[in-house]
């Protein structure tokens, strides 16, 4: 995401672009501790406490990009309010499942939309 959003081209997605270099990006890792991106704060383990922080701070929804890891942590650690999913269809024969390992838990259908490539977007409310 670093080496893409600041950069020249993406300045054919104006909004987007504004969006992402003006929000706090939050890393979880053991590995990587700096970046030159604004906004960027990193932390070394994913927690409730750093959760519940950075939920407290937070001016707008906080948004998960990628990482299906993660989510399914923050889902166990009961921290999750929704779910946006974007369904592509394509059969690719093999890939990683989202919500393996997940623990039980409902989700109830907020809304979607369909776009014309045949994307389905899919907003979902966990059920806590």
């Amino acid at each position: 995401m670093e080496a893409f959003w600041p950069r020249e081209q993406t300045k054919a997605y104006p909004e987007v672009q504004q969006y992402m270099n003006a929000a706090r990006k939050h890393t979880f890792s053991t590995t990587v501790n700096r970046s030159a991106w604004q906004h960027s704060y990193f932390h070394e383990q994913l927690n409730k406490e750093t959760i519940i922080s950075i939920k407290e701070k937070a001016e707008n929804d906080i948004v998960i990009l990628g990482g299906g890891m993660s989510s399914r942590e923050l889902h166990r650690l009961g921290l999750l309010d929704e779910y946006t999913l974007f369904l592509d269809p394509q059969l690719l024969g093999r890939g990683k499942q989202f919500f393996r390992e997940m623990p039980p838990g409902r989700l109830q259908l907020l809304d979607s939309r369909v776009f014309p490539s045949g994307i389905v977007r899919l907003n979902y409310k966990v059920v806590k």
